[in-house]
């Protein structure tokens, strides 16, 4: 069963607007561009990550801790390296 906050919900809707409208389909098109606009707003007002250390960003607390010994560790390994330096040439 699905929870509820997963997007069960955006099913459900348009079943209830097709019902209430006598089987139209263009309400449940006008719920999908809402949406659409929503998530396109949150992808507006979300900060670009592009240039930011994920690995070193997850591992600090918000008093601005040091890194944890794990994440140090992996960022320093091989495997990270080899990551990282592959996704740097696929994206030039």
């Amino acid at each position: 069963m699905t929870d509820r906050r997963s997007g069960s919900g955006a099913p459900l809707a348009a079943v209830a607007l097709t019902e209430a409208t006598g089987g139209a389909g263009w309400p449940v098109g006008l719920m999908t561009i809402g949406l659409s606009a929503i998530t396109f707003l949150a992808l507006l007002a979300a900060p670009e990550t592009r240039h930011v250390d994920m690995v070193g960003a997850a591992s600090h607390k918000a008093d601005g801790a040091e890194e944890s010994d794990a994440a140090r560790s992996y960022r320093d390994s091989s495997a990270a390296r080899e990551c990282f330096s592959s996704e740097l040439r696929a994206s030039s």
